[in-house]
């Protein structure tokens, strides 16, 4: 009986510390992206995608550009936060969450400002001890099948919101 205790609260302190540890890496992602942190963005970018855009330094090239060109066209992040922790389950033999993810963008040659209400699906390599994260609304769709083959998940993926007002 005791065992079956000791099991079980051990079990709940290391979901507490998953869930904890899931925020953190969430909104180190999130400063990151505020930083042009490349590479911590990266770390935390599921490998699978990082994969398929051809590894890591292409994927700080790829980055770097688009990121460029957004500034050169106007368009500056003013806000990334992480919110609340939505989901956590076991399933398909490893831990995935969502976590809430807000953006201000502002389009300064639109005179235009978006706010935007996403998820970020994590991930949980049990092995390495880290969180990776993919925007959770694309996978939803089919290109998600190549990047994440036999992907099932019963956690639910709410639709984004957005909002755009005039400057």
């Amino acid at each position: 009986m005791l065992l079956l205790v000791g099991n079980s609260i051990s079990f709940a302190q290391n979901e507490a510390e998953l869930k904890a540890s899931a925020l953190t890496s969430a909104q180190e992602t999130s400063q990151a992206l505020l930083d042009l942190d490349y590479a911590t963005i990266i770390k935390y970018t599921h490998p699978n995608i990082v994969e398929a855009t051809g590894g890591k330094d292409k994927m700080i090239s790829l980055l770097e550009s688009v990121m460029s060109k957004a500034k050169a066209m106007g368009v500056i992040i003013d806000k990334s936060e992480i919110g609340n922790l939505l989901s956590f389950k076991s399933e398909q033999g490893e831990y995935r969450c969502l976590i809430e993810n807000y953006l201000v963008i502002t389009m300064q040659t639109q005179k235009k400002r978006i706010h935007k209400k996403s998820s970020l699906f994590g991930f949980y390599n049990a092995d390495i001890k880290q969180w990776y994260f993919v925007e959770a609304d694309k996978l939803n769709n089919a290109q998600a099948n190549s990047f994440f083959p036999d992907f099932k998940t019963s956690i639910v993926i709410p639709v984004n919101e957005q909002s755009v007002k005039d400057l």
